[in-house]
């Protein structure tokens, strides 16, 4: 159920299994997404709110702010630790609710309340399901009631959600609300080297900034290729340079 590329949105693959806070089985985390992996120059107070959610420190914390600022990423991060401190934890994303296979029902929440730590993304999906708004007000309540913390995240802040549950929309604005920012040209290559680095690898100034200008715009597409250039760099044992570069991404 439930970020290998670093600070993307993208959701892990997911399987339905009974949910448990001793077991919690089928939560997949992508190995990638820790906060080690995370570049935080850009959002510093936003991965320390998720810290201290994973540590208990914070019991509500909302994350919002536009694509590929890495929202997922600190959710799945912020969950990991906790787990790996022997906390029960949880993620869960809603943003394929709207689809008639999404696989969870409004039922399943009643039973995230017993676990510690809770992260739930794209949270604006329950826009429109009054079922769904009614279950999320009840877990808010109960993990609230039980001193165990939640983290939301979405691309809008909490009062710009299109929610006809007005006590939802209040419950949403209260605790710690963080917007993330988006990323400059120099932050972007940072980011790029920073992983290349995760992965074992150097990628010089040259190569970063030419990658950041022939291929498009979107960091989770520029980090998808820069795990090809590695692959394709180990195939053929070479380093990455510019002329390689150039030959692969016009090959």
């Amino acid at each position: 159920m439930t970020q290998a590329n670093h600070q993307t949105d993208d959701q892990a693959s997911k399987s339905a299994v009974k949910l448990t806070p001793q077991l919690p089985l089928g939560l997949q985390l992508r190995e990638e997404l820790s906060f080690s992996s995370y570049y935080t120059a850009a959002n510093k107070l936003a991965v320390e709110a998720a810290q201290a959610a994973a540590r208990g420190d914070e019991l509500f914390v909302y994350l919002c702010g536009p694509a590929e600022t890495g929202k997922s990423h600190l959710l799945q991060a912020a969950v990991r630790e906790a787990l790996d401190a022997g906390v029960s934890a949880f993620y869960l994303s809603l943003e394929n609710l709207s689809r008639s296979d999404f696989e969870f029902s409004p039922d399943v929440l009643p039973q995230l309340a017993e676990f510690e730590l809770v992260c739930i993304d794209n949270i604006g999906a329950i826009a429109g399901f009054e079922d769904w708004q009614n279950a999320v007000f009840a877990l808010f309540n109960q993990l609230r009631e039980k001193n165990h913390s939640l983290m939301v995240a979405d691309l809008l802040a909490p009062a710009q959600l299109d929610l006809a549950l007005a006590d939802l929309q209040s419950r949403l604005s209260w605790g710690l609300s963080i917007t993330l920012r988006t990323l400059s040209d120099a932050e972007k290559q940072q980011i790029l080297q920073h992983c290349a680095v995760q992965r074992g690898f150097q990628l010089p100034d040259d190569v970063a900034s030419y990658l950041l200008v022939h291929l498009p715009r979107s960091l989770n597409l520029q980090l998808a290729w820069l795990h090809q250039l590695d692959r394709a760099a180990l195939a053929s044992r070479r380093r990455l340079t510019i002329p390689f570069v150039k030959a692969v991404l016009t090959a």
